[in-house]
């Protein structure tokens, strides 16, 4: 939104925090009907989850607008480098671990998605998916399918306390509140619905490697748009 529409962050980080649950649960509906969501992973996520999301939600308010896209851009190149690194990986496709048991890594998980899907007005699957499978154990598809279900409630609190706390917010002459994000917001839930059902179904399609091709050109071309002005 910010960078096709010219939105200043602020506004379209609140918008895209109310379409977050809609594109969400659809997907997770399609994931838990092919066996991809590992529901006690899931439970044990939420409670940092939902409690850091709430309070980066609010305090990203307050944070310079450039701040956030330079964090932003910075962590999806992280991402990018990770992603690059199993696609370029031996084991890719032959991932079988069990998933690992210990409140700490859901802590961990839960702190830290909830944290950037606050801040950043990101679903969190970009920071979820790569921490389920390195701290849970969880194959990249269990991990895209638990993910997408972490985030049906954790973006809603989000969403909620973004917009509520939205007034005062402002730059560039743009009116920022929460009626204006919801106005934004409406006009994508429909097609972002039907986007999320078309992906969830691609991805127990599509091989692992294919998978992850297509989530490392995504999310290069959101880093660079970022970084680079």
């Amino acid at each position: 939104l910010s960078l096709v529409y010219g939105y200043v962050f602020h506004l379209a980080q609140a918008a895209a925090m109310i379409v977050n649950p809609f594109v969400a649960a659809p997907a997770a509906w399609e994931h838990n009907r092919a066996g991809f969501i590992d529901w006690r992973v899931f439970v044990r996520c939420l409670p940092t989850g939902i409690v850091f999301i709430i309070a980066s939600a609010i305090l990203s308010n307050y944070v310079p607008d450039l701040f956030l896209r330079i964090v932003f851009g910075l962590f999806l190149l992280w991402v990018f480098i990770d992603s690059l690194q199993k696609v370029l990986g031996k084991q890719v496709g032959k991932e079988s671990r069990e998933p690992c048991f210990g409140w700490w890594r859901y802590s961990v998980v839960g702190t830290v998605t909830g944290c950037f899907s606050g801040l950043l007005g990101i679903g969190g699957g970009l920071a979820t998916v790569p921490l389920l499978q390195k701290l849970c154990g969880l194959s990249l598809k269990k991990a895209i399918g638990t993910s997408s279900a972490i985030m049906v409630l954790t973006t809603s609190f989000g969403a909620i306390a973004k917009n509520l706390t939205l007034h005062g917010v402002g730059a560039d002459g743009q009116v920022i509140n929460g009626l204006t994000a919801l106005s934004i917001a409406a006009w994508l839930i429909p097609t972002g619905i039907v986007g999320a059902l078309l992906g969830a179904q691609l991805c127990h399609v599509l091989p692992n490697r294919t998978v992850r091709v297509i989530f490392l050109v995504l999310v290069a071309i959101g880093a660079i748009k970022l970084l680079i002005p």
